[in-house]
């Protein structure tokens, strides 16, 4: 036999004879509060200064991990919004995946020496969410776009 997955729009309609053959699966897009009750306790035991694998961590930045997560979750959302796919940016398709490999690259952090403080975080945050959000968009004004839901989001923070 053939196993074959595949992903359609709604609006991509299929025959009757290729649809018979397929058993349609529907996925409900989680709401952020419940990604940022998965995510959150895992950012805020990396960033309590107990673990051993991190190094020197100044007492409130355990306190950014629900920050760091529902900053995460709302330039994901925001720039989903301003990037559809279209026939012409196909790859224009953003998922959870986004949002774990940022956070995830707040967890392979290994910076020895340098005190994990308020603003040393925001900036690996910020760091890494432009490198993967950024990396997902084509031309240079989506780029900057993107770039500049970014900043608005570290303004909400910093302010």
């Amino acid at each position: 036999g053939v196993n074959a997955i595949a992903a359609a729009q709604p609006e991509q309609l299929l025959g009757p004879r290729c649809a018979r053959h397929l058993l349609p699966v529907g996925i409900v897009q989680q709401s952020a509060d419940a990604l940022a009750l998965a995510f959150t306790p895992v950012l805020e035991f990396f960033l309590d200064g107990s673990n051993s694998a991190v190094q020197i961590v100044e007492p409130d930045v355990e306190l950014m991990a629900a920050t760091l997560v529902d900053l995460t979750l709302d330039v994901y959302a925001r720039v989903g919004d301003r990037t559809k796919p279209t026939p012409l940016h196909a790859h224009y398709t953003f998922s959870l995946r986004e949002v774990c490999r940022i956070l995830h690259a707040l967890l392979c952090v290994r910076l020895e020496g340098i005190l994990l403080n308020e603003n040393t975080v925001l900036g690996l945050w910020a760091h890494e969410a432009a490198a993967v959000l950024a990396a997902r968009v084509g031309d240079e004004s989506e780029r900057e776009a993107v770039l500049g839901e970014i900043k608005a989001a570290m303004a909400s923070v910093v302010s």
